[in-house]
């Protein structure tokens, strides 16, 4: 049982289904058998998902083509200075992510951290 707000991380040797576990959680992947719950409930079929996966490669977790301020606006509309932080500006959010992997990384993580979480933004 894990507590709200808590964080968990996987390790195992390769192959051995963190990716898929990952996955499932999120809603990425639907189960063959059985259901995945949540606090009793099932996980929501559209919209932000309360289970967030991070791949090893942030390049996996992002649309390439889409602009860093459409992937922020998956958890929550960021401000001037949010886009600032991540080197954006205040072009709304506007630079494409041709950008190095560490903003990738940076944008997929706090994107991420917010969902379900949005109204401390």
């Amino acid at each position: 049982m894990l507590n709200a707000g808590q964080w968990v991380g996987l390790s195992g040797d390769s192959g051995s289904g963190k990716s898929t576990l990952g996955k499932l959680l999120a809603g990425y992947l639907t189960p063959q058998v059985g259901d995945i719950t949540l606090d009793g409930a099932a996980l929501p079929k559209n919209g932000v998902q309360p289970v967030q996966w991070l791949p090893q490669s942030p390049e996996l977790a992002v649309n390439p083509r889409w602009r860093v301020g459409k992937i922020l606006r998956e958890a929550w509309t960021p401000s001037d200075a949010q886009c600032e932080a991540f080197g954006v500006h205040t072009i709304g959010c506007r630079a494409s992510l041709n950008r190095s992997r560490g903003v990738t990384a940076r944008v997929r993580t706090e994107s991420a951290s917010t969902q379900g979480a949005l109204s401390d933004r």
